[in-house]
């Protein structure tokens, strides 16, 4: 269906998106799961030591991407060469590229374009977010060309970027994940104090948040057909996190 998608669609929306939250004095945050790279009708430019997507996701001003297990398509060392392309690591001051268990090996490329575990952002009401970033078993799994990465245990990992993110006082902490519901919904039962998933991976379009406990797990479907809109609203009281969706007549 050609009148789905598009960057330039996606582009329309999240302009309308921020001046109506600009006009309402409201923060608006835009979040990437992954898979970006592979699969898109111009990731073959990757292979001339161009950038398209993830520079053209900067541009829309993406404040956090993950990475995907198709950013692994052409291999690892293609990979490093599209994150340099992309301006990483100096362009880590505009969109944060964030994948805590990604593990390359020494002197490999990818150790030299700034991929961070965790993310720390203050937002204009003094809010303070703390991010990391996951890719998933079965992300892995179907990565067949990301030889010679490894990647840490999910759940150990998750661990360690919330107790790291603690200490550095956030108020809200959010994952950035490449691994399908089913694993979030793994990793909430696993590891505690996550407050938001932003996950990818499964294709999944939930037009309604999981609600796992008290984490809000969200997922927008496949090659940019939509574009999700999760209304969120913190007490400082309580320190919880809930869903404003249905308060502001938002689907």
């Amino acid at each position: 269906n050609p009148s789905l998608g598009g960057f330039a669609r996606l582009a329309k929306a999240v302009k309308d998106i921020r001046a109506a939250k600009e006009a309402a004095g409201e923060p608006v945050l835009l979040i990437s799961g992954g898979d970006y790279l592979g699969g898109s009708p111009f990731a073959w430019l990757a292979l001339e030591g161009e950038a398209p997507e993830l520079t053209l996701m900067q541009e829309l001003g993406y404040d956090v991407v993950t990475i995907g297990n198709h950013e692994y398509d052409y291999g690892p060392d293609v990979l490093a060469q599209y994150l340099k392309a992309a301006g990483y690591p100096d362009a880590n001051a505009k969109t944060v590229l964030l994948s805590a268990n990604t593990l390359p090996p020494a002197g490999h490329a990818l150790n030299d374009v700034g991929i961070r575990n965790t993310h720390v952002q203050v937002l204009a009401n003094g809010l303070k977010l703390g991010f990391f970033g996951l890719i998933g078993k079965d992300a892995i799994n179907v990565a067949p060309y990301s030889a010679p990465m490894e990647f840490a245990d999910q759940a150990e990992t998750a661990r360690k970027a919330v107790a790291e993110l603690e200490q550095q006082g956030v108020d809200v902490i959010i994952a950035i994940t490449h691994a399908g519901e089913d694993e979030d919904i793994d990793l909430v039962r696993e590891v505690s104090g996550i407050d938001v998933i932003v996950g990818g991976h499964a294709h999944t379009l939930l037009e309604e948040p999981i609600i796992e406990g008290e984490t809000i797990i969200v997922q927008s479907g496949e090659l940019l057909k939509h574009l999700g809109n999760l209304e969120l609203a913190y007490n400082p009281e309580t320190g919880k996190v809930r869903v404003r969706n249905t308060d502001t007549g938002k689907p």
